[in-house]
């Protein structure tokens, strides 16, 4: 009563003023109090600023309380300030790290010609200091002649020499090559010689020249290699005339001082010895004696020319013996520039038509810097060449496939140098494109420029897809150059420029695609390449046509646009004469085309793809079948066994022609260097990817699964996965169904990816696939599909279960990327697996009525539906030309069923209560979980199993941190059948320890995900959605728990009954 009471002689306007709230919260001082500041940057910035301005206050002596009030507005805008100085500051030191590291590498080429210069100066001080007499070469000695008339002689030879000096002079005027060791005895010389002149018969003069001391001097001379312009010879002559020379035939003494043999190109780091960067040693004692030879033959004439420079700059390489190969580290420094083709996929597996990029490195290989060399160098299977190398830039040749990011993630291949994306048609080359977008994002790469075929809709898919991909964070400047498609009345084609760097020009014409109205572009890459730098003078070395999928006669498109020189493009003023390199990107198409062109044009060195769709490609996800191949030997009942341990691999030189190449994945050709053959030289780097061995963290997670999916039965396991060929003529009469065969007479559980966002080599992106034995065929049920979800329901599924006709439905829990990348690429799949099977039921008219009957079912079963959020549903329509999941463009579609790719469902549709989508299902939600995308939601299915009452539930979490609604869900699903069983696959991001980065990305603990399903209670727990930062999560801490857990693997057969 008191309390009430007191507030009862309180005015409304007194109790918001005492309790703080409403807009007039003034105290007793009249001054407005700032507002709580919740966010802990802008209070660490209020903090930060309130300290500086109490530091101010105290040096100056006095302090005002008023000036002391900051608003949080003012420390936010005082933040920002800041963190732009730092990030200047940082820009700043980063630009002093790169002037110091270019400071610290130097041409030894410039440092040899420093050094000629200084030997050559060394060697006329020592001249200068030496004693002007040399009773040696005075030339008092008479070879049994008269001494007046060999006096004589040996003035007019020292005329002759004094003349011949004063030509080499101007002869090298320009570039000081000739150091006279004392000017002030050359002089010396001329004035006697003017005075003997006067009166020749002056024996006094005449034997003034005679005493005379002999002139000397040096000459640098530096000789290129005729066969390789870039390395050069550098040498350091010291000349001396002897008395009667040349008039008689004793020649001139020449001495090398100095030798070395380098590269002009060649950069080292500046503490490195020059004498280290010699590629060579000269032949002195054969070299003196043929120029002694040479000089003997040209007596009574001057000789120094004729020898030092016609003679040697021919011969000079005859007397030189090389290194057999550099030293190791001029690989590593020499600044040439060479480029690669590198196949990260042939198109195998469902990853489109082949992810080709063009590479540009700095410092080549040893066999680059000489060409003598090159025949010697072992390059196959020699990843260290590419390791020992500068990456400038790349480009995306041929658009990007399926499964980009976790192929590079193998490969340890770097996108983000990539500078432009060249897509040659719109099918099978963009799925890959917004896995590159978030690749360069994270790298902080400025710019991308892609270029497109014309468009068949109004809608800017590289922008929308970006859009949609980076949303409101994106700082990739990203440029859309699209072709426009040609008039009717044009004969040719005409060339169009499309891209242009410092490293090569791009090209583009347009070509009709075979199979509809639609258009394709042919891209001509031109190589700008020099010498030695790129600040020298540039020319075009090499020039690849990538020619696309699905035109209609690739004979004619090449006579028409390539063979015809004159209708090449020029580039940079020059014009193309011939075309280097041309690849093929359909060789189903193209393989016999190609055979022939080959025969038809020897000098055009011709590549195609050949990509696997029906069985394993080695040179895909390399370290994942070393993983699964782990797995099957400690678990065969619940994991596919692989075809082959992928450590054996053969070399990839199946040739047909000498000038045709068969690309493979993960390989690399360098194109502007081929071997003695002709051939080009191909790098596997896949035998460098495999060679590591597996770390012991993947026993914690065998362990768990063996645990987790125990076998019924020891032997002869009715439920072991068997997905091998079979051959039916051992088939008998008692044999078992084929669902039963592969193990399909229960459902069953496909785990197809458990990595998180980043990629990684072991780990697929999030996908699942929900697999019900049927009457007449499976119903498969996707849910969420990472990129490459394709390529793993081919290895796990195999085309015996023809799982590209039975899949009904998708679900995807929100929009990261990670969760629907690989969509776009199945459901392509899906639709070319419903209009070949309508084909070839067409034809097909004396069939079974039954089997028409079910070919029909399982072709209406194959539209599948698509629930997930609006924004990937409207990925999904930019992606594959739909709206509403209906093709846009129906040119060459005859039939209404075939104009439908996919049914789209959002996951608040208020029809699913009483019209769930089609399936077995008793139970169908969707339940909203807390992630840092929204909406995100989980999914809870149920099933009955066998009896009515008998109920089987699937609780999928999707991205959450815990969630209430989740397990109350649960616990209601479960309540409502007599028996049931519920599976719970949570996801299990972070460890324990690392409960503050699992709060901060709206993610779950290992231990919080137990937690949840100790709360609901589950059946089972399947732990997933694994940081790439760990191997393994340790389960040791919950050993002794009652729950069956098991830590999910890419590959897992999991038992649903």
């Amino acid at each position: 009563m008191a309390a009430r009471k007191s507030c009862t002689h309180m005015t409304w306007a007194e109790a918001k003023a005492k309790s703080g709230f409403g807009g007039n919260n003034n105290n007793k001082s009249g001054k407005v109090k700032p507002p709580p500041i919740k966010d802990h940057a802008k209070l660490l910035a209020a903090k930060i600023v309130a300290k500086h301005q109490n530091n101010n206050n105290n040096n100056s002596g006095s302090v005002n309380s008023e000036e002391n009030v900051i608003t949080g507005r003012q420390a936010a805008r005082l933040a920002r300030k800041d963190k732009e100085r730092q990030e200047h500051l940082d820009k700043i030191r980063q630009a002093e790290k790169e002037q110091q590291r270019l400071n610290d590498i130097v041409y030894p080429h410039l440092l040899a010609l420093e050094k000629l210069d200084e030997l050559a100066e060394q060697c006329r001080n020592e001249s200068s200091s030496s004693s002007n007499s040399n009773s040696s070469n005075d030339g008092t000695g008479s070879p049994n002649k008269d001494p007046n008339q060999w006096w004589k002689e040996i003035c007019e030879s020292k005329q002759m020499q004094l003349d011949e000096l004063i030509a080499l002079e101007a002869i090298y005027a320009d570039t000081n090559a000739l150091v006279v060791h004392s000017m002030d005895r050359m002089e010396s010389l001329q004035h006697k010689l003017e005075e003997w002149q006067s009166d020749p018969d002056d024996t006094e003069k005449q034997m003034a020249v005679v005493h005379h001391p002999p002139i000397s001097f040096t000459l640098k001379r530096s000789y290129e290699d005729p066969q390789n312009e870039d390395i050069v010879a550098h040498m350091l002559f010291r000349i001396e005339f002897l008395p009667d020379y040349p008039l008689h035939t004793t020649p001139p003494t020449i001495e090398v001082i100095w030798f070395t043999l380098i590269s002009k190109s060649l950069t080292v780091p500046s503490n490195k010895p020059l004498e280290g960067t010699n590629m060579g040693t000269l032949k002195k004692d054969a070299l003196k004696q043929a120029l002694t030879q040479q000089a003997q033959e040209l007596v009574g004439m001057p000789s120094i020319y004729e020898v030092l420079d016609t003679y040697l700059s021919e011969n000079v390489f005859d007397f030189i013996e090389r290194s057999v190969s550099p030293p190791k580290k001029l690989r590593r420094h020499a600044p040439r520039i060479f480029y690669t083709l590198d196949v990260v996929t042939d198109g195998s597996e469902y990853t489109g038509h082949g992810t080709l990029f063009l590479s540009v490195w700095k410092s080549s290989p040893s066999f680059l810097l000489s060409s003598t060399a090159a025949a010697s160098v072992p390059l196959q299977n020699d990843f260290n060449l590419l390791n020992d190398s500068t990456l400038l830039a790349r480009y995306a040749v041929a658009g990007v496939g399926d499964a980009l990011a976790r192929l590079c993630a193998d490969q340890r291949f770097k996108v983000a140098p990539t500078r432009a994306c060249f897509v040659p048609t719109h099918s099978n080359c963009l799925d890959g494109l917004s896995s590159l977008f978030l690749a360069l994002h994270g790298a902080g790469s400025s710019s991308l420029h892609v270029v497109l075929p014309p468009a068949t809709s109004n809608i800017d898919i590289v922008e929308e897809l970006a859009s949609i991909t980076l949303g409101s964070y994106k700082r990739v400047d990203i440029r859309t150059c699209q072709l426009q498609p040609p008039k009717e009345d044009e004969l040719t084609f005409p060339w169009w420029k499309v891209y242009e760097d410092e490293f090569a020009d791009v090209h583009a014409c347009c070509c009709m695609e075979q199979t509809s109205d639609s258009w394709s572009i042919i891209l001509l890459y031109s190589i700008i390449s020099s010498n030695s730098s790129l600040d020298d003078e540039q020319a075009v070395t090499t020039t690849i046509a990538i020619l696309p999928p699905n035109i209609s006669n690739i004979v004619e498109v090449f006579q028409k646009q390539l063979s015809d020189h004159t209708s090449l493009p020029l580039v940079r003023g020059t014009a193309i004469t011939s075309i280097s390199h041309v690849v093929a990107l359909n060789p189903a198409c193209h393989r016999q085309a190609v055979e022939d062109l080959s025969k038809d044009h020897p000098l055009t060195n011709f590549m195609v793809t050949a990509p696997q769709t029906e069985r394993m490609d080695r040179g895909l996800f390399i370290r994942s079948q070393q993983l699964a191949r782990y797995f099957y030997d400690g678990i065969p009942w619940a994991f596919v066994a692989t075809p082959e341990r992928t450590s054996s691999y053969s070399s990839p030189s199946n040739k047909s022609n000498a000038n045709v190449t068969i690309l493979e994945s993960t390989t690399s050709c360098i194109i502007n260097s081929k071997n003695e053959d002709g051939t080009i030289t191909v790098i596997d780097r896949r035998k460098d990817i495999a060679d590591g061995d597996l770390k012991e963290e993947w026993a914690s997670t065998l362990e768990s699964l063996r645990q987790f999916v125990p076998r019924s039965r020891p032997d002869n396991d009715d439920n072991e996965i068997v997905l091998d060929d079979m051959d039916d003529s051992d088939a008998g009469e008692d044999d078992a169904p084929i669902d039963s065969v592969y193990g399909l007479d229960i459902p069953r559980l496909l785990v197809l990816g458990t990595g998180c966002a980043t990629p990684s080599p072991h780990r697929n992106a999030s996908s699942y696939a929900l697999i019900f034995p049927g009457q007449h065929f499976p119903q498969i049920f996707i849910l969420d599909c990472g990129e490459g979800a394709s390529a793993m329901l081919l290895r796990s599924c195999d085309k015996t279960l023809d799982w590209q006709r039975h899949i009904r439905g998708i679900w995807i829990s929100h929009a990261h990327l990670d969760h629907y990348g690989g969509l776009p690429c199945l459901l392509r799949l899906l639709y070319d697996a419903r209009v070949r099977n309508n084909k070839a039921g067409a034809t097909k008219n004396t069939e079974p009525v039954f089997k028409r009957q079910r070919r029909e079912l399982n072709q209406e079963c194959c539209i599948p539906w698509v629930m997930a959020p609006p924004k990937v549903l409207r990925y999904l329509d930019i992606s594959l030309d739909c709206h509403n999941g209906r093709l846009r463009d129906t040119r060459g579609i005859r039939s209404n069923d075939f104009r439908q790719v996919f049914h789209p469902r959002v996951h608040n549709d208020p029809t699913l209560a009483t019209i769930p989508p089609p399936g077995p299902w008793v139970h169908f939600e969707n339940v909203p979980v807390h992630h840092n995308c929204c909406p995100s939601y989980a999914l809870l299915l149920g099933w009955r199993d066998g009896s009515p009452n008998m109920h089987r539930y699937l609780c999928y979490s999707g991205d959450t941190r815990p969630c209430v609604a989740l397990v109350r869900a649960c616990r209601n699903a479960i309540g409502r059948g007599r028996s049931s069983s519920l599976t719970l696959i949570h996801e299990a991001t972070f460890s324990d320890q690392d409960m503050e980065n699992a709060e901060k990305k709206k993610h779950s603990t290992l231990g919080e995900a137990v937690q949840v399903a100790s709360d609901i209670p589950a059946s089972k727990l399947l732990l997933t959605h694994f940081s790439q930062r760990y191997v393994s999560l340790d389960t040791n801490d919950y050993a002794r728990s009652t729950l069956p857990m098991g830590l999910a693997a890419d590959g897992l057969w999991l038992p649903m009954n």
